[in-house]
């Protein structure tokens, strides 16, 4: 006959075995990954921050207990991206799971220099200047503008500078450029 001392031993032995089988299947299976991506290209060295405590860089992984947490991700700051942060808000049952925190890269700002001149005078506000399709203003003008492809297009006045087409440029800028749109003569 059993005794209700052994009874307890037993049982409490069954809650040990349980618990150290639910801890180690948590423990392997409770792995929270952090992951920075700028344009969906992983990246080193981004802070992150779990409950708004710093606990390390990317790539990183953790053990998040039960409950509700909130993952912010910080880009390093030599990195040019949209966004200063990246937060996800979760709750977990202990389990593991996978944050990726992708940043879209800033585009390079590169400034054009565009000049208009006729012979071998540079003429002062009588070309308008426009940037793929939008009027910018008069050269001379500086423009800061997005790294890439761009249409240039400089009107010069007809009466009485030039009879020649208009000028017009398709560049990719990708550094501080000068544009100078040259027209041959003044028009008889």
């Amino acid at each position: 006959m059993k005794t209700i001392r052994s009874i307890i031993v037993h049982t409490v032995s069954t809650i040990i075995i349980i618990a150290i089988i639910v801890g180690g299947i948590w423990y392997f299976l409770g792995t929270t990954t952090v992951t920075a991506l700028v344009d969906g290209q992983a990246v080193e060295g981004a802070e992150v921050l779990v409950d708004d405590k710093s606990v390390g860089q990317t790539p990183f992984k953790t053990r998040l207990g039960f409950g509700h947490h909130k993952v912010t991700v910080v880009p390093p700051d030599d990195l040019e991206v949209k966004e200063s942060y990246f937060d996800s808000h979760f709750f977990t049952l202990g389990r593991g799971t996978t944050i990726e925190a992708d940043f879209e890269s800033r585009d390079k700002m590169v400034e054009m220099t565009v000049l208009c001149s006729v012979g071998d005078r540079e003429v002062h506000d009588k070309c308008e200047v426009e940037v793929d399709g939008q009027l910018i203003g008069t050269a001379p003008i500086i423009i800061e503008l997005e790294a890439g492809k761009h249409e240039v297009y400089v009107l010069a006045p007809i009466d009485p500078l030039t009879e020649e087409d208009d000028w017009v440029a398709a560049r990719s800028i990708t550094s501080a450029t000068t544009l100078t749109a040259e027209f041959s003569h003044f028009r008889d």
